[in-house]
């Protein structure tokens, strides 16, 4: 009974050989790790012969096209079964030339057995204590790496799935990395930190495989602050400035940035896309970043946008020649005690989860006329008087006399002017004002009219501007403290 020699794929049976079989050796290797220990174990089945062209130049032996493709299956030989891939096939192109018969060798290496480690394994874990960071405050930064080299083909790999060698790695290499990954990654614990005792932020990961070693890897890092310590999912970074110029005017600044947090669970296993059939893809793993803005959202809440009556008021003035002398309190100074801000910004960042805000109050005195943006008053008040002359009288022997002479009267004189500029109205017809806001203005104005004889009204005026919504009103009054 003759040798026969066959093999097998995924699909089935792609040869057998019972005659004008090549000359076959076999051979073992062991790669070893540095520690002398077996890495992992296979064979390397040689096959030198003559193939002999039955038809036309592009007859070539069926080693050929199996070497080429690196195709994965089962080589029996004898009876004997090997479980492996096609590494290499050469030949004598010269010999194909003139005689049609191709001198071959062929190889057909194992898969490394089972018994043996057929992956080589890395995990690392760092720990970064911040006492302070702009975006999180006081926090632990943590990163883990994990990572599994699958090394070539195993015996037991699923060759009728991966019939790429590289692949079948890699397959491998995931479902060791997954299990010991799934073992740090329980409902009471991730990585060693217990979930009872710290709060975790901003988890950021992703895979890699690289399919000419076999490698798959995954990283991850997140940050983690101790739990009832600092449970808000958002941190404020913010700073508040006060200052006094040299007209003793009062500013305060606040300023800052809400910076939202992820927050979410540590999923159970790793990601990854159909590894049935060895098809894989780099995914990502993060916490809900949506969950980010909605965080900043209720940061913005805690935000004090207003201040105390007497907020400031401790101020020094920052001019030079202050010199360092006794503080003195600010005479009739107008106050902050509206509490509301005279200038306010707010830059929201949905994407990045962030919120800037900028809030600013002075000394600007409450409105006059309390719907009014910003108004003001002006009073000129001129009192009445005689218009004198004075002569001197020259050659006295004692000097010159001196005699004094009225020979006009000028009037007094009040001008009150009041400028206002109102919010535009939404309830009324475009273009309309409120009457009632007018009859507010005329008050006003008119409490200044002078308390004297002989009062006229002078100029009387009023300018609308429904355009900016701003309102001047001047009235000016002549007045004389004698009664004819």
């Amino acid at each position: 009974m003759s040798l026969n020699i066959s093999f097998t794929d995924k699909d089935g049976l792609v040869f057998s050989l019972d005659s004008g079989l090549p000359l076959i050796s076999e051979s073992t290797a062991q790669s070893y790790e540095s520690n002398d220990s077996v890495y992992y174990k296979y064979n390397t089945i040689t096959f030198d012969g003559m193939y002999y062209q039955q038809s036309d130049c592009s007859d070539f032996p069926p080693f050929y096209d199996l070497a080429r493709e690196g195709t994965t299956g089962v080589l029996t030989i004898g009876g004997s079964p090997y479980t492996g891939h096609w590494t290499s096939f050469t030949s004598d192109s010269e010999s194909t030339r003139w005689n049609r018969s191709i001198p071959y060798t062929a190889t057909f290496t194992t898969f490394p057995s089972s018994g043996y480690k057929t992956y080589n394994s890395s995990f690392s874990k760092t720990v970064e204590t911040l006492p302070y960071d702009q975006q999180y405050g006081p926090i632990y930064k943590v990163t883990v790496d994990m990572g599994t080299a699958g090394i070539l083909q195993a015996v037991n790999d699923d060759t009728g799935q991966c019939t790429n060698v590289s692949l079948s790695g890699i397959r491998r290499a995931y479902k060791d990395l997954n299990l010991r990954y799934s073992q740090q990654v329980t409902s009471n614990s991730y990585f060693g930190f217990p979930t009872g005792q710290y709060e975790f932020y901003d988890l950021q990961g992703s895979t890699s495989f690289d399919d000419l070693t076999g490698e798959f890897s995954i990283g991850l890092s997140w940050i983690m602050k101790p739990f009832n310590s600092y449970k808000n999912p958002y941190h404020i970074n913010s700073n508040r400035t006060e200052s006094m110029d040299a007209n003793m005017q009062r500013k305060i600044e606040k300023q800052g940035i809400i910076y939202g947090l992820s927050t979410g669970i540590f999923p159970t296993g790793i990601p990854l896309t159909d590894i049935d059939s060895c098809t894989f893809r780099s995914s990502t793993i993060s916490f809900d970043t949506h969950m980010k803005y909605k965080h900043a959202l209720s940061g913005l809440k805690e935000i004090n946008r207003s201040l105390s009556a007497t907020a400031g008021q401790g101020l020094l003035p920052e001019d030079s020649d202050w010199g360092g002398g006794v503080y003195f309190p600010k005479a009739k100074a107008p106050p902050m005690s509206t509490g509301n801000a005279a200038q306010s910004q707010l830059g929201y960042n949905p994407y990045a989860g962030t919120i800037n805000y900028s809030y600013t109050f002075d000394d600007q005195a409450a409105s006059i006329v309390s719907e009014a943006i910003v108004d003001s008053l002006t009073i000129r008040n001129k009192k009445p008087q005689y218009k004198t002359e004075f002569i001197s009288i020259i050659g006295r022997r004692h000097g010159p006399i001196v005699k004094r002479s009225s020979f006009d009267y000028d009037v007094g004189i009040t001008s009150v002017t009041y400028e206002g500029v109102f919010p535009k109205e939404t309830s009324l017809k475009k273009y309309s004002f409120r009457q009632s806001i007018i009859d507010k203005i005329n008050t006003i104005v008119k409490n200044y009219a002078p308390t004297a004889d002989n009062i006229s009204i002078a100029e009387d005026k009023q300018d609308l501007n429904l355009t900016s919504n701003k309102v001047t009103r001047t009235i000016t009054w002549h007045y004389s403290a004698c009664s004819s």
